[in-house]
């Protein structure tokens, strides 16, 4: 995975709250900032969570892990889109509706595929833990060791201006 460079605004997690079992990172960055609804929120080149509301001056964001979060998303090296993230239980990632034809081993890099307009193509999710899949299931399911988890987050970035 390379480094690419997005341009982005440096950004503190102000607060965060719980909102029917969801969680929320509240920022001190808005729309004056040219923050919009749908931007990533990195730390690095690791995305870990997505603007959900901008106001003028702060923005609140919904990490990965949130039930309530989708994200297109491939494996590092893979020309094309592989699957949906989602979070599970508000703890972890699951990669759902990979094709069966694609074989996913542990430890495989997990990146966003670029189909969103305003996630960029490359942003490291995660690594694969483990995957399962039925004998006449259709897809495959992957679960996700995301590098980062909030918690231990103050100061992220925020991209801006990002359009495929």
């Amino acid at each position: 995975v390379t480094q690419e460079q997005y341009p982005l605004v440096t950004a503190k997690i102000v607060s965060r709250f719980r909102e029917a079992g969801v969680e929320f990172f509240v920022l001190n960055r808005g729309r004056s900032d040219e923050v919009e609804v749908g931007a990533a929120v990195v730390v690095g080149n690791t995305l870990i969570a997505k603007v959900v509301k901008v106001q003028e001056y702060i923005a609140v964001a919904t990490p990965l892990w949130a039930t309530t979060i989708k994200t297109a998303a491939t494996f590092a090296g893979s020309d094309k889109n592989a699957g949906i993230i989602e979070g599970e239980l508000n703890t972890g990632l699951i990669m759902r509706l990979i094709p069966k034809d694609i074989a996913v081993t542990e430890d495989m890099v997990v990146i966003t595929s670029g189909l969103e307009e305003k996630i960029p193509r490359g942003l490291t999710i995660g690594k694969v833990a483990r995957t399962e899949a039925g004998q006449d299931d259709l897809f495959q399911t992957a679960f996700i060791n995301p590098p980062i988890l909030g918690g231990e987050v103050t100061i992220v970035g925020i991209i801006t201006s990002y359009a495929r």
